[in-house]
């Protein structure tokens, strides 16, 4: 798990803008409906179940709006502009990335 927490990440991405699929695992709910900080991860289910993923296959995002009907693991395309930072997320795990969110659009299986 330690060596998971340590995964190299890659340091070309930082900066960069990007639109990347990924699942929401969320950190904190406002109101009970409206989501301010989760974690985007690479497949359903992760950090829910243990082991969490590497690190650098986890993006912390903190919402300036929050977002409202989303749920857990809902899948999302999110657009902005990543960051390498680290973030440790407790027993959801530790994030190599962070990003600043422009745009969450849900996932449809017509997207390609």
């Amino acid at each position: 798990m330690a060596e998971w927490e340590k995964a190299p990440v890659n340091e070309a991405m930082d900066g960069q803008q990007i639109k990347i699929l990924g699942f929401i695992a969320p950190l904190d709910w406002e109101n009970d409906a409206e989501l301010k900080e989760f974690l985007l991860v690479p497949y359903f289910g992760a950090c829910i179940h243990l082991p969490p993923p590497p690190a650098n296959q986890i993006i912390y995002v903190k919402m300036e709006k929050a977002l409202k009907g989303v749920q857990l693991m809902d899948a999302v395309w999110a657009s902005g502009i990543i960051y390498v930072e680290r973030n440790d997320s407790g027993s959801l795990g530790a994030s190599g990335y962070r990003m600043k969110i422009e745009k969450v659009e849900p996932y449809t299986p017509d997207d390609t």
